[in-house]
């Protein structure tokens, strides 16, 4: 499949997600520019009405059915199969949107294939050499051109949704950052009052060490929109409530005081 771009769809209950038809456009528009195919990639326990969704933006789809994805968090899976596809036939260029699993398969894929990355796109054009990818800086004060330079003979790129996600994503990161900034306060008051709020008086150096993982925890998902259950920082957490059996009552009146805190924070923070 010479001279090809390749867009790797996300499904969302059975559904082909609206992110992946603006990617789905945004490819013909730089296919027709570079004379090169789109074919659009759909992999799923049940994937026919996806791959019919998507034929009707892209002239040729590939789908795979993968029972395995049923029911479970299938980013690492669909990447996999992608890889596997790409072996066999390569694209020139790999196109993502950036929705939770197009993030994390992004990510994924990079590392199977070797391939480097241009993430939080949010525009997609053409140059004589390849695409080039507009990214907003510094919470959108600032919008760069980006492009693959050297002698890849493939290249993978990572486009974004549409602007209102853009906007989104811009609050986010601000909000995460005014509660990065005032972590160590938002700990501390916290600290102040959970010591006494259950029949074990617990030390504040232990609530400190546990209040520095909820907030690593709140961060994550204020940015990304979502916290890996598997990963580190949820694992730091169960060891810290081990060592003292803390129970998941107490836990989450720490969380809900922790969280208080915080939104009586980000309420007189003036970079909201």
């Amino acid at each position: 499949m010479a001279r090809s771009i390749w867009v790797i769809a996300e499904v969302a209950d059975g559904k082909l997600s609206r992110i992946t038809t603006e990617v789905a456009t945004a490819a013909r528009g730089i296919a027709e520019q570079a004379g090169r195919d789109v074919v659009g990639v759909v992999v799923g326990a049940d994937p026919g009405k996806p791959a019919e969704e998507l034929a009707r933006f892209v002239p040729r789809v590939l789908s795979v059915a993968d029972p395995v994805t049923d029911g479970h968090a299938s980013a690492t899976l669909l990447a996999e199969r992608v890889a596997a596809l790409a072996a066999d036939e390569p694209p020139d260029y790999l196109l993502l949107g950036a929705g939770p699993e197009g993030r994390d398969a992004a990510g994924v894929l990079s590392v199977l294939l070797g391939w480097p990355v241009l993430a939080n796109a949010t525009g997609l054009g053409w140059a004589d050499d390849g695409p080039t990818v507009e990214m907003s800086v510094f919470g959108g004060r600032l919008t760069t051109r980006n492009a693959f330079v050297g002698e890849h003979a493939t290249r993978f790129v990572f486009h974004p949704c549409h602007r209102r996600e853009e906007q989104s994503l811009r609050s986010r990161q601000r909000i995460a950052a005014a509660i990065q900034d005032r972590g160590s306060v938002l700990v501390w008051d916290t600290v102040a009052i959970f010591p006494f709020s259950g029949t074990e008086l617990l030390e504040p150096e232990y609530c400190n060490r546990m209040g520095e993982i909820v907030i690593q925890l709140l961060e994550m998902a204020i940015r990304d929109g979502k916290v890996d259950s598997r990963g580190g920082v949820v694992a730091d957490l169960h060891r810290v409530t081990l060592e003292r059996n803390l129970t998941a009552g107490r836990l989450f009146t720490f969380v809900y005081l922790l969280e208080r805190s915080a939104l009586d924070e980000l309420a007189l923070s003036e970079a909201i």
